[in-house]
This record gives C-alpha cells, sequence and structure tokens, in this order.
C-alpha cells in the first residue's frame, strides 16, 4: 500500500475500519472523495500510544518506522509537545488526558489536573457542562469563547474547538478538545 499523496505518513484503504491493538475500533472508517486507492486515516491517541488501522502488522509498522520516519513516539511526541493546548474529557466530566502546553496555560502539574472535574477549571462551570452536552450530543465546537482558571486564581480567555468521540456502538467516549489562549 502506497502513502496518500495528501498525508505521506499515513495509510489507509477506503473503507478501513480503526483499532487498537486490542482489538477496540471506533466508529469512523477511512473515507476518500478521490478516486486514488490510498486515503488518509484519522489516528488518534491514548495514554498507551496510537489507535492504528485494523490490521496493520509488526511487519507493516517496521516498513513504516524505516521507510518513512514513523513511529507511534513520533506521533505522541507531536501530541504531547504540541505547541496547541489539547486535551480529551470522559461523559463525566473528569479529565482523562492533556499536553503539555494545557498543563503550562493553566499552571498545573498533571497530577493536579488529569483525574479532576473540567468544570473546575472553567470560569462558568455551567458553560462547560453546556458544551459537553453538546458535544454528547454529536455537535461539533468552533470557536467558542471560554474563560478558564489559572492555578494562580487569574482568568485566562480562551476559544475553544472540540469535537466527540463515540464507542463502536455509537456511546460518547470522550472529547477531543483544542484550546487556544486569547488573553492578551
Amino acid at each position: 500500500m502506497a502513502p496518500s499523496p495528501r498525508f505521506p505518513m499515513l495509510l489507509g484503504r477506503e473503507g478501513d475500519r480503526l483499532s487498537n491493538a486490542s482489538g477496540w475500533t471506533p466508529g469512523s472508517t477511512v473515507s476518500s472523495s478521490s478516486s486514488d486507492e490510498c486515503a488518509p486515516t484519522s489516528i488518534a491517541l491514548n495514554r498507551s500510544g496510537l489507535w492504528h488501522r485494523k490490521g496493520l502488522g509488526q511487519m507493516d509498522e517496521g516498513v513504516l518506522k524505516k521507510e518513512l520516519g514513523w513511529s507511534p513516539e513520533k506521533l505522541v511526541d507531536f501530541a504531547e509537545n504540541a505547541p496547541m493546548s489539547l486535551h480529551w474529557v470522559g461523559p463525566d466530566g473528569t479529565i482523562l488526558w492533556a499536553n503539555k502546553e494545557e498543563l503550562n496555560m493553566l499552571g498545573y502539574t498533571s497530577e493536579e489536573y488529569i483525574g479532576k472535574r473540567i468544570e473546575d477549571f472553567h470560569a462558568d462551570p455551567n458553560a462547560k457542562h453546556d458544551l459537553l452536552l453538546r458535544l454528547i450530543a454529536g455537535e461539533t465546537l468552533r470557536d467558542v469563547p471560554g474563560q478558564m482558571i489559572h492555578k494562580d486564581g487569574s482568568i485566562i480567555q480562551v476559544r475553544i474547538d472540540s469535537a466527540a468521540a463515540f464507542d463502536e456502538a455509537g456511546e460518547f467516549s470522550h472529547t477531543r478538545c483544542f484550546t487556544r489562549t486569547v488573553t492578551a
């Protein structure tokens, strides 16, 4: 299988289901508007690493590493060290994961932030609850204004982009949230 011309580090054929090594499959498939045999896959992260296309074996991963310089570690590094705040929130409002930029923006350590309720870090907890309900309903949020509380008590003006991840049964799994500060 050749790399996608648009996304040379991602491989996938139209209709492929995505899964992790333990067999869990997100509810999305690879799709393409072109007639190319290959289309970009959707790849996501969890704490243990990379979700990948079902059937991707060790040999294929070795080829990816050798020929493309791709590795799960590089994708994890990309997310952990991205210059934009990223986090996941579970259905009960618990922060499941956050990258370094999110922690730095708010001044918290991972121990002080991950595992806590996201409402505790929003100046208006009801607004965050409303956002979570909209995500659970399947709405994608773009450029939504918000206010987060820094560890020192100051209020940070932010813009939020977020979409929900659903499991194979169609149940809400977690948010995929990108937050950028707009505080001057």
